[in-house]
């Protein structure tokens, strides 16, 4: 800031009156000073107002969103989820009135509902068959799957899905089944065939493999 002299006048006398004018001027280096820092700071401004626009108009770069799981893989895990929840009527909700559910397995544990044997290892169920007895190896095989892990989870198990004919999907997985010393690391291949039905999709195949050792 420049510096300013105040002078005080008095009314009385006419010489004083003469002396009082007005107040002395700014000093020329504070107002070229001051002039210079608000042109300073204009310039500034101006060269930074293209930068400022440059930015306003750039694109936002686009964040990749988080691709969810396909409607055929989320048909599959709907059905593990059944599966592991133990309810047979979840798993009839996902064949349509009238339909088959067909069941494939290379375990014979009991003799199944349905067209053929177990030795067969395909059974054919329709919707009113789909009961805890049809359905128990599956189940049981969800169960230990959990069992053997207490963090699994089915939305977490790795799964593939790959289109076949007439807009079916097979879906496949490998469910872990833990350790012992007879075996080591076990697991089990399921998979599920799952077709697309319009409004919902339709469950029309479940299978799975075990591997059977008999340890001494």
């Amino acid at each position: 800031m420049g510096s300013r002299t105040r002078i005080v006048c008095g009314g009385a006398i006419a010489a004083a009156l003469a002396a009082c004018g007005p107040p002395p001027a700014t000093p020329a280096t504070a107002i070229g000073g001051a002039s210079g820092d608000a042109g300073g700071t204009d310039a500034a401004v101006a060269a930074d107002a293209p930068v400022a626009e440059a930015a306003a108009e750039a694109p936002a770069e686009a964040v990749p969103e988080e691709s969810g799981p396909s409607p055929a893989e989320a048909a599959f895990r709907q059905a593990m989820e059944a599966l592991l929840s133990g309810s047979a009527r979840a798993v009839r909700e996902l064949v349509p009135a009238g339909g088959l559910l067909v069941l494939t397995s290379n375990v014979c544990r009991k003799p199944l509902y349905g067209v053929g044997t177990c030795h067969e290892e395909r059974v054919e169920a329709e919707r009113r068959r789909i009961a805890d007895e049809v359905l128990a190896p599956f189940q049981d095989l969800l169960s230990r799957a959990a069992q053997a892990d207490a963090g699994f989870r089915v939305d977490a198990i790795d799964a593939d899905c790959t289109e076949g004919e007439g807009g079916r999907w097979t879906c496949r997985a490998e469910l872990p089944l833990g350790s012992d010393a007879c075996r080591g690391d076990r697991s089990a291949p399921v998979r599920a065939v799952v077709l697309d039905g319009g409004d919902s999709w339709i469950l029309i195949e479940l299978g799975y493999e075990e591997e059977i050792l008999l340890c001494e």
